[in-house]
């Protein structure tokens, strides 16, 4: 656990990664510092994509087009396909992944444009709606370790820790701390 004050944002940055663990967090942690921060350690990311976040590339460098490649997706079955990140200064070195994509069906497709339209009213696009039909990873695991139904399936376990901490949140007050100061706070 880590405290910092309001002026520090969420990122993978902020922790010790050591090799061979697994960095798996939301939309929020999907961004090109973080990613390399923990790759740069030697460990592993699984994030949900952040489209306007992480710029990807084809193997041969040219951009990657997300909507023709999840367009291009049928039925609701685990795909994937190789990506990179490219540093937009070239200085430093790619980061080699591939993204795992599932259509969502009907039903929960239309539940996750409507949280959509939602939380972010007019502002959201037609793309944007579009893109919600479906759950996008950006991952550097290698397929060997673990395959694309195994991504999904651990981002899925990832709520589970979002849910106890809504619970914290309402059930314990955890949201509301009666005290303000650093050593408190981390006790």
């Amino acid at each position: 656990v880590r405290v910092d004050d309001v002026s520090v944002g969420e990122t993978f940055k902020l922790f010790p990664w050591q090799p061979g663990q697994l960095a798996v967090g939301d939309r929020i942690y999907c961004n090109p510092p973080g990613i390399r921060a923990v790759v740069g350690r030697g460990a592993d990311v699984l994030v949900r994509l952040n489209r306007g976040a992480l710029p990807l590339r084809k193997a041969s460098g040219e951009p990657f087009d997300l909507i023709t490649w999840l367009r291009s997706l049928t039925g609701n079955t685990a795909s994937e396909t190789d990506v990179s990140i490219r540093d937009s200064k070239g200085k430093l070195e790619d980061v080699h992944g591939r993204l795992v994509a599932i259509r969502l069906p009907v039903v929960q497709a239309k539940k996750a444009r409507a949280r959509l339209t939602r939380e972010h009213g007019s502002k959201v696009s037609d793309l944007d709606r579009e893109v919600a039909s479906y759950v996008v990873l950006f991952t550097t695991v290698p397929k060997s370790r673990l395959n694309a139904d195994l991504c999904l399936e651990l981002y899925r376990l990832r709520w589970q820790i979002e849910l106890l901490f809504k619970r914290w949140k309402s059930l314990c007050g955890f949201d509301r701390l009666p005290n303000y100061l650093d050593e408190t706070i981390t006790a």
